[in-house]
């Protein structure tokens, strides 16, 4: 059989309605789609829906909408905006459909307009859309790079008019695009502006070179300063928002080795079982590096031709480069933390373009992407076992346990769980009704759309206390009111209740709550009210 032939009954638009309809069959199987940040993003897209319609609510007193136009907003009014119409488990998985097929659609796009002689090679991005982060609950990270792709693929499409006859409608959508990505990561942002700078650098020194001239700084910093000036607005505010909340990180560094690692397993693709996926994750590496010496291979000779756009991919190699540095120099505890798991994931979000633009043979294409999907099923249908559906339950467990409280009660959560994925798992308490849940780490960084209202945040109190050791403290605000904790919610295993260190846990719920209600099969929790 032909190859052409091979080509019409595979095309890539089959291949990429197959490839995420399995995606989302296996995603509306389980009731809460289970990740460490997930359950506080939603949980805090019900406050700000309560806090945006009900200017009478309670919550005010406890919480306040942020000002200041921040990064990491996307997810929060885009989820508030499906919580007015659907229930949090339904709006959940209607927000992880955009992403998986806006993901997949935006790179898709790029493929069309920068090598659409490759675009079947646009399957690639399907493992990178669950990415670790994705399955940390990292949903405006992992969400921005759908803008990322998508202006990427606005660029090439539009190229002369950004390089050669500069038109002023097209720098205008490009400065939105600049908005859209800073609100969803700033860190995104950055390379969005690095990589289209290098992207129009590059195409001006290709083009003096075909009409064998000497390319001039001068007009390349001209165009370049017309992408700064689309890129302005989002400047602005990414250094107002830096004045106004520094890092506070730690100098934790990774050893060169592990970071080495971490590139050659994929890391950024290791989600629950290390061993056991990073047998398949690695191999992604290894494809890219056959098609990398495939490419040399396939073009060396001065009978190639390379087209336009093949030569103007080489222009995301300095961005590529960039990432890479940044990766093994820039400590993981810098600003908000966790920098060489975000800089992982951008070094394979930059190489993929890279990838995807590189002349190759058809026989070649097909055979790397039947080995990619092969690889990509394996490692979808690995996590979808028996862990991530006991997670999934337990959530459902714990959002069904808020009809033992009422609306507006202040909870107190103690994590007992052993399960490093659970830390949150608290927050889906308050995805069916308005509650006071006092872990919330989004409200207490700043960071986010949702934050403390400490002017008028009462200071709170378990028994007579108002901290206690061996417990996550919670927020106390600058007002003079006193507020008894109503509720104390226990999740993971109750048995550690019993343990020495929690001897004035016990002594507490003893004198001042009584056990309103407690579950012991699929998930056990426990939950104590307050003495009238």
């Amino acid at each position: 059989m032909k190859i052409s032939n091979i080509f019409r009954f595979f095309n890539e638009k089959v291949l990429l309605t197959a490839l995420g309809s399995l995606s989302s069959i296996l995603l509306l199987r389980l009731e809460f789609y289970p990740s460490m940040d997930g359950p506080s993003h939603l949980y805090n897209a019900v406050l700000l829906r309560e806090l945006l319609f009900h200017s009478n609510s309670p919550l005010h007193q406890y919480f306040e909408i942020n000002p200041f136009p921040i990064p990491n907003l996307i997810s929060s009014y885009l989820l508030s905006i499906l919580l007015l119409l659907f229930s949090a488990s339904v709006a959940e998985k209607i927000y992880l459909l955009l992403y998986i097929w806006g993901l997949a659609l935006a790179f898709r796009y790029f493929v069309a307009q920068a090598a659409p002689q490759n675009k079947i090679l646009s399957l690639f991005i399907f493992p990178f859309i669950y990415s670790f982060l994705f399955h940390l609950g990292f949903y405006n990270y992992t969400f921005s790079f759908i803008f990322f792709y998508w202006t990427l693929g606005y660029w090439f499409q539009n190229q002369t008019s950004f390089t050669v006859f500069p038109r002023l409608k097209h720098y205008f959508i490009l400065s939105i695009f600049f908005l859209a990505t800073y609100c969803s990561a700033l860190l995104t942002f950055f390379f969005l502006f690095l990589s289209i700078c290098c992207l129009t650098a590059w195409q001006i020194y290709l083009i003096t070179i075909e009409k064998s001239q000497i390319a001039k700084i001068s007009k390349i910093l001209s165009k370049i300063g017309l992408v700064f000036l689309s890129a302005l607005p989002s400047w602005v505010l990414s250094g107002l928002f830096l004045l106004q909340f520094p890092a506070r990180g730690s100098s934790e560094k990774l050893s060169g080795t592990e970071l080495i690692k971490w590139l050659n397993d994929v890391r950024c693709l290791i989600s629950y079982n290390y061993p056991g996926e990073e047998k398949l994750t690695e191999q992604f590496l290894h494809i890219f590096i056959a098609l990398f010496a495939i490419s040399i291979y396939y073009t060396h000779g001065e009978s190639y031709s390379h087209s336009r756009n093949q030569k103007l991919g080489k222009g995301l190699v300095p961005a590529l480069i960039i990432a890479l540095g940044l990766y093994f120099f820039v400590p993981t505890g810098f600003s908000v933390g966790m920098m060489s798991e975000r800089l992982g994931l951008m070094v394979f979000m930059l190489l993929l373009p890279c990838v995807v633009t590189m002349p190759l043979p058809k026989s070649v294409l097909l055979i790397s992407v039947a080995l990619f999907m092969g690889f990509h099923i394996a490692l979808l249908l690995s996590r979808y076992n028996a862990t991530q559906k006991k997670l999934s339950l337990e959530a459902s467990h714990i959002a069904q346990a808020q009809k033992h409280l009422p609306s507006y009660a202040v909870v107190l959560p103690i994590n007992f769980s052993d399960n490093w994925i659970e830390p949150h798992f608290s927050n889906y308490l308050g995805t069916q009704k308005p509650l006071i849940i006092l872990e919330n780490y989004e409200a207490s960084t700043g960071w986010f759309p949702i934050r403390w209202n400490y002017i008028h945040l009462p200071k709170f109190f378990l028994g007579k206390h108002e901290k206690l050791e061996n417990i996550s403290t919670w927020p106390n605000g600058n007002s003079l009111k006193q507020k008894s904790i109503d509720y104390v919610f226990i999740y993971g295993n109750l048995s550690h209740l019993q343990e020495e260190k929690n001897k004035t846990l016990q002594e507490i719920l003893n004198k001042h709550y009584r056990l309103a209600y407690q579950e012991n099969q699929s998930c056990e929790i426990a939950i104590y009210k307050r003495y009238p």
